[in-house]
């Protein structure tokens, strides 16, 4: 039994439209019948070796927070792409942040510290760097530090704005 593929997309890999389908809108739908409805793109998905061609893909930039470590990645616009150890630790960063009332993003208003809540966050990075104490990569290590250096300052600034 033999199976013939026909490529049916309407554009070429570089955005082009095909020739073939601008001749087959010229003469009316490729069966001669009734009109179909189009085929929904379809969308390569990127491969997951990076070409030696392709520009290095620049390290994610957190939000402007006034306290955010150089070394949290991520991206205001959208969630982190995998999980990995750096973006748990993000997620963990700006969750106590958000709950200390420090605006992550900007334009978002803040709201009202939960200093009880923004602990919480605290004690899992802290529970999170005994128990994985020793296992880390150095760049790992150094990320779980200052991020629990950094939202430790902050805790003690807005505690003594805001007690409990």
């Amino acid at each position: 039994m033999k199976v013939k593929v026909t490529d049916r997309r309407k554009f070429r890999s570089d955005g082009q439209l095909r020739e073939e389908d601008s001749a087959a809108q010229d003469q009316g739908s490729p069966t001669g019948g009734e009109p179909t409805a189009p085929e929904p793109p379809v969308r390569s998905e990127p491969s997951a070796q990076p070409s030696a061609t392709d520009p290095p893909a620049p390290p994610p930039s957190p939000p402007a927070a006034n306290s955010t470590p150089k070394s949290l990645g991520g991206s205001e616009a959208s969630p982190p792409a995998k999980v990995d150890f750096q973006s748990f630790v993000y997620f963990l960063y700006m969750s106590a942040l958000q709950e200390l009332g420090i605006p992550t993003q900007e334009g978002v208003d803040p709201h009202p510290a939960d200093l009880e809540r923004a602990r919480f966050f605290v004690d899992v990075l802290e529970l999170l760097e005994e128990k994985t104490r020793g296992n880390l990569e150095p760049g790992e290590t150094k990320l779980l530090e200052e991020a629990l250096y950094n939202l430790r300052m902050q805790y003690l600034g807005v505690s003594k704005t805001n007690p409990a």
